[in-house]
């Protein structure tokens, strides 16, 4: 009987040494992947920023273009022609 408990703690003892490191191999996989997708999507947030800043200024020229072109504007009802993603008219 003594046998027999002795063989079943060292075969649990083996099987926790052998399922540790396994574990451990694919937690720091998923650390990993974790930590990659947080660069990534700090990426992508950067560059919506970076989108949204172009996309404020370029607005911001369109405005200052047609500001320019109203007093050169000879027709009373004068107004550019634009497309339909255009947001400043």
């Amino acid at each position: 009987m003594k046998k027999l408990i002795a063989i079943i703690i060292a075969s649990i003892f083996l099987f926790n040494f052998i399922l540790v490191p396994a574990q451990s191999d694919t937690f720091s996989d998923f650390d990993k992947a974790k930590k990659e997708e947080q660069k990534l999507v700090l990426e992508l947030l950067n560059l919506e920023v970076e989108r949204l800043k172009t996309q404020k200024s370029l607005e911001n020229l369109a405005v200052e273009i047609v500001n320019k072109f109203s007093k050169y504007r000879r027709y009373k009802n004068w107004r550019p022609v634009a497309s339909k993603n255009s947001l400043w008219l």
